[in-house]
């Protein structure tokens, strides 16, 4: 894997004030993220030590652990790291990610591999114990968007790949969304894009092991991932488990009985943010719950006088009979993104959670949640970010001395100018020249008018202004003939877009890594863990060539 650029988030466009601030700054933000800079490794072993000397229940949920990833097919190092948990010296380093089809966009590896990196460097520079754990979001419902991916095909093209909802009830969580047989056409439709590779027949297998009716999206999602990175070592976790729901009890039971410390602690953090000079991050409302019922579709808590009432039936019962159908029922209720890392860190001694942009900006407002709930918050890491660039394109860089972050804007825009910057001079000079001598031409008539009818300064400047524009308007349209005859390099231009800005959105948010893993196998995947470095702020821009230096 080569570096080809490392580019600042301030270089970038499309990242919130306050994650740039946190990633390049940290300390016009550390109030609002209480165990410190993230990358102050220093600091971990003092919050390592807070974290050991807390009750977890560790012996319980191992053997859960070991259950859950012998089903996903997880890999022996992952087994010694789960026994490795139960060491009452040892912490974690969680990530977690929405369970997206044919394992979600780029960025989910990113974030698995920083957790890994993560921890390894703890145990190596800190003398810190640590394992990598991997949140399954198993209870999220957004089933449009789990169940949606995109790859670009074989013509260089954005493929949207997406399965067919109608069969699930609306609001039914990930862990309950079993695949039918339309799965199987979506793998052959995935598996028709794919370049033919000595890698494809391994890739169509393992699709059609992962990916199978009788799954949910949540089970093909670990065993996919579980699968590919067998020498990784992350612990998988399915935290929609009823056995693990039962650590949840006291964590959500607070909340049903206090009237939702977590939303007044979130607003008042969002407050303080807004005083601070940035955006809120999370909506709250006065009167509603962190946390959802599901029975079978997903429901909303809201006080409502002294009762709680649950939206849609409009059921209404009082804060203790909500609690007997919570202990009665664990399952029946989840987290939301406010209470969510907090049942995540009732059950691991979190050290450091690995988030995206997004994420790691509304950690910011639950530094007051955390504290409600006597659970310390961890360190908020920046989960590693990067652009792949396909062999093919990097010549085209080169030739017309374009970087990547100029790839990031319009597609039109950037085929404009690299078109326009390739005209001949002998139909790009002349016009300059021209419109620079009527400037001058015009300047110099004015002063010559003025001197016996200074009303006609008016009508000189606008017939030479009109001039101009005839001008600009034949370098117009001399440039579009330019793209006419420039089709094929006009072609080429959108698909060097396509590759590394979908859409207008960055490549790691949208593409599936399908493609690659056909191309170049099982080694791409161990060329990008080695190319993750937790100490790099940036994001890079890399590309992979097979069988050539690929050092960074």
């Amino acid at each position: 894997m080569k570096i080809l650029q490392t580019l600042d988030y301030r270089e970038l466009p499309g990242f919130s004030k306050l994650f740039r601030d946190y990633n390049e700054k940290y300390l016009p933000l550390k109030d609002f993220y209480s165990a410190g800079n993230p990358r102050d490794f220093s600091a971990y072993p003092a919050f390592a030590q807070e974290l050991v000397s807390r009750p977890y229940p560790r012996s319980e949920i191992i053997p859960i652990l070991k259950e859950q990833n012998l089903r996903f097919g997880s890999g022996d190092k992952s087994f010694q790291n789960i026994d490795k948990l139960s060491n009452h010296k040892t912490v974690a380093v969680v990530t977690g990610q929405q369970v997206g089809i044919f394992g979600g966009p780029l960025f989910t590896l990113y974030k698995a591999l920083t957790a890994v990196k993560l921890a390894e460097k703890l145990e190596a520079e800190q003398g810190i114990s640590a394992v990598p754990v991997f949140w399954l979001a198993s209870d999220d419902h957004d089933l449009r968007e789990a169940l949606s991916s995109a790859v670009l095909d074989n013509q260089g093209e954005i493929l949207p790949l997406v399965y067919d909802l109608t069969q699930f009830q609306e609001g039914i969580p990930a862990s309950g969304a079993v695949f039918n047989e339309s799965i199987e056409e979506l793998n052959e439709k995935l598996l028709g894009t794919l370049f033919e590779s000595e890698f494809k027949p391994e890739i169509s297998a393992r699709l059609k092991e992962c990916y199978a009716p009788g799954l949910s999206a949540s089970e093909s999602f670990a065993r996919w991932w579980a699968g590919w990175l067998k020498d990784e070592g992350l612990i998988f976790v399915e935290p929609s488990d009823p056995r693990l729901k039962q650590f949840a009890i006291p964590l959500l039971k607070k909340e049903i009985l206090a009237a939702s410390p977590s939303s007044q602690a979130a607003l008042k953090a969002g407050e303080e943010l807004k005083k601070s000079g940035y955006h809120t991050q999370l909506t709250q409302r006065e009167d509603g719950y962190n946390l959802f019922y599901h029975n079978p579709g997903r429901a909303s808590l809201r006080k409502e006088g002294e009762r709680i009432v649950l939206s849609g039936s409009g059921e209404s019962l009082t804060p203790e009979q909500w609690v007997l159908k919570l202990e009665a029922h664990p399952e029946q209720f989840s987290p939301n993104v406010v209470l969510r890392p907090l049942y995540q860190d009732t059950l691991f001694p979190t050290i450091a959670y690995v988030a995206g942009p997004s994420e790691s900006a509304y950690f910011a407002q639950l530094s007051q949640v955390y504290p409600e709930f006597g659970i310390p918050m961890p360190f908020i890491f920046p989960r590693f970010s990067m652009t792949l660039v396909e062999q093919k394109y990097l010549s085209l860089l080169e030739k017309h001395s374009l970087k990547i972050n100029q790839i990031f804007g319009n597609a039109e825009t950037l085929i404009t100018d690299v078109l326009r910057r390739s005209l001949p001079e002998e139909s790009d000079v002349p016009l300059k020249d021209m419109e620079a001598q009527l400037k001058s031409f015009s300047q110099g008539l004015q002063k010559y008018v003025a001197q016996w009818d200074p009303t006609l300064i008016k009508t000189v400047e606008t017939t030479v202004n009109s001039m101009i524009h005839q001008v600009d308007g034949l370098e117009k349209k001399i440039l579009s003939a330019h793209k006419k005859k420039n089709d094929t390099l006009r072609q080429q231009l959108y698909r060097l877009s396509a590759n590394i800005y979908p859409s207008g959105v960055y490549q790691e948010r949208v593409i599936n890594i399908v493609p690659w893993l056909c191309k170049y196998g099982p080694d791409f995947l161990k060329e990008l863990s080695s190319i993750v470095d937790v100490s790099n702020p940036s994001h890079l821009a890399a590309a992979y060539t097979p069988g050539k230096d690929n050092e960074s």
